[in-house]
């Protein structure tokens, strides 16, 4: 499939630094019917640069605006960080994947993320808070230190709020003094501690290409069928 250029305008209407580097762009889409699923991303450009692919962070229910999270890399991420607020973005249509699929009413779901592959998995988890989605669901959040761990507290308070959602943060690269969470990267002994049957369970998985391939492998020794896992 090829994918729609990014040539619909969007207004910033209000930026937040969420972690180092990290930077939350909430955009008012040029166009009155804007749509999206959670899971889904788009393109994003500015005028003189090559889009790159964004994920939707938040839920449809808080339209008609959206927002990226952004990790400061490269030419297009350092011109996107000297924008102010009323400046302009061009964005594509959504385009749907595999994490779009769905979750509600498939039975338990886990999350598998690592940095900013947290996003998409935001939006998800955001919308079936507000459309109160049942399912049990797990999310395994691996980042290299504490302060990269994105929404983090917002994380904390709808697990509060959401209480079929479960978080296991792991860090790969600190060990901070007083930290109640995992530490390493995600291997199958930290899956079992908290999802002790995987092959019962729809796994969605977005991160570094290394992590990807790593869990996808994991899942398939457990036995996970290949149609329950959504890269």
């Amino acid at each position: 499939m090829t994918m729609a250029q990014p040539n619909i305008p969007a207004t910033i209407t209000a930026l937040q630094d969420i972690g180092p580097d990290i930077r939350s762009f909430i955009l008012q889409p040029g166009i009155s019917d804007y749509r999206f699923t959670p899971g889904e991303h788009l393109l994003a450009t500015l005028p003189g640069s090559p889009p790159r692919v964004y994920s939707f962070a938040n839920s449809p229910l808080d339209g008609p605006q959206i927002e990226l999270i952004v990790k400061r890399v490269g030419v297009l991420t350092n011109k996107l960080f000297a924008l102010s607020v009323g400046d302009t973005v061009f964005i594509s249509p959504p385009f749907p994947n595999r994490l779009s699929a769905g979750v509600a009413g498939v039975g338990p779901v886990a999350l598998i993320a690592g940095g900013v592959g947290a996003v998409p998995f935001m939006s998800i988890i955001r919308d079936c808070l507000l459309r109160r989605v049942d399912n049990t669901m797990t999310m395994f959040y691996s980042s290299r230190t504490e302060s990269e761990i994105i929404c983090r507290a917002e994380l904390e308070d709808l697990a509060q709020r959401y209480p079929q959602l479960k978080l296991v943060f792991t860090l790969t690269r600190e060990e901070p003094a007083g930290w109640r969470g995992e530490l390493g990267r995600i291997d199958p002994a930290m899956i079992l501690r908290y999802v002790p049957g995987p092959t019962g369970t729809r796994w969605l998985i977005c991160g570094p290409a290394l992590l990807v391939v790593a869990a996808k492998k994991m899942l398939l020794d457990f036995g996970v069928p290949k149609e329950k896992i959504f890269l």
